[in-house]
């Protein structure tokens, strides 16, 4: 939990990563859907 609510700059890193690409995957799976 500790670790969870500081986060490391590399923790901070990988998390806006992991969001910036996973946000077209989640726009073009609710467009193909809504489709």
């Amino acid at each position: 939990m500790l670790m969870a609510m500081t986060p490391t700059p590399l923790q901070l890193m990988v998390i806006t990563f992991t969001q910036q690409l996973s946000l077209p995957i989640v726009l073009t799976a609710t467009g193909m859907t809504a489709t």
